[in-house]
C-alpha cells in the first residue's frame, strides 16, 4: 500500500491509497481509492438565552457547551461536491470524529452514552437560533432546538482517549445513503446531550471531522 498526500480544496485533505487486488473501485492490481477528510464548514451553537442569530458567541468560540438547552448545528457542505465519488462497502464507511474538550479518560464512555448526533429534518442557516432556522427570515423550527426525530439519532460506536482529550467516532453511513445519496438533502446534524458538562472543540484541526473514501 502506498499513500500520497495532495491538495484537495474545499477545506479537505486528500490521500491516495493504492490497493492491490480487486475492490469496490475496480479489479486487478493497481485498483485505488482516495481517502478524504473534511473539517466541519458550517457550525452554529444554539441556546434559548441567545435570540440574536448574528451573536458572535454562537460562531466564534474555540469550544461550545452541549447539554439539554445547549446544542451545536453541524453541516459539511463539501459533500455536495464529493457525493458521486464516495465509495461504500462493509469496510468503507462515512465517519464523523468529534473531539471533546476537558473530558478525562474516565468520562469518555459516559460521553459516548450521553451525546448523540441527530440528523436534521429542516434546512437552516448561520443565522439560526434555538427557536428559528433563520433569524433574518423569521422561520421557526417546528420544535425549538431543531427539527429531528429522536429515533434517527446516532450514538458514537467508539471512543478514543489521551490525557484529558476524548474523541467520539460516529458511523453516519446510513445517514449519508438515505439523506445525501438517495434524497440529495444534506441538512446536517444537531449535536445533543442529556447531561451538562461537555464541550465540543471547534478550532481548525481540532474541530469535528468527516472521513470517507472515494474513487479516483
Amino acid at each position: 500500500m502506498k499513500i500520497f498526500r495532495i491538495p484537495a480544496g474545499f477545506g479537505a485533505t486528500l490521500a491516495v491509497i493504492l490497493l492491490m487486488g480487486a475492490g469496490p473501485c475496480g479489479t486487478g492490481e493497481g485498483a485505488s481509492v482516495l481517502m478524504r477528510y473534511a473539517y466541519v464548514d458550517t457550525e452554529k451553537w444554539i441556546t434559548p438565552t441567545i435570540t440574536d442569530g448574528a451573536d458572535p458567541l454562537t460562531t466564534e468560540q474555540p469550544a461550545y457547551r452541549i447539554g439539554p438547552t445547549e446544542r451545536v448545528l453541524l453541516r459539511w457542505n463539501t459533500l455536495v461536491y464529493r457525493e458521486p465519488k464516495i465509495v461504500l462497502s462493509d469496510q468503507y464507511r462515512v465517519e464523523i470524529q468529534l473531539p471533546l474538550k476537558n473530558v478525562g479518560s474516565s468520562n469518555g464512555n459516559e460521553a459516548k452514552d450521553l451525546i448523540e448526533l441527530c440528523p436534521l429534518d429542516s434546512d437552516w442557516s448561520s443565522m439560526a437560533t434555538w427557536d428559528q432556522t433563520d433569524a433574518q427570515t423569521d422561520v421557526d423550527w417546528q420544535t425549538p432546538g431543531g427539527n429531528f426525530s429522536t429515533s434517527d439519532c446516532i450514538r458514537a460506536q467508539s471512543v478514543s482517549t489521551w490525557g484529558r482529550s476524548v474523541e467520539l467516532k460516529f458511523d453516519v453511513t446510513d445517514w449519508f445513503v438515505s439523506r445525501v445519496r438517495n434524497s440529495q438533502r444534506n441538512l446536517g446534524f444537531v449535536l445533543t446531550s442529556t447531561a451538562t458538562g461537555f464541550e465540543v472543540q471547534s478550532e481548525g484541526a481540532s474541530s469535528a471531522r468527516m472521513n470517507w473514501l472515494e474513487s479516483p
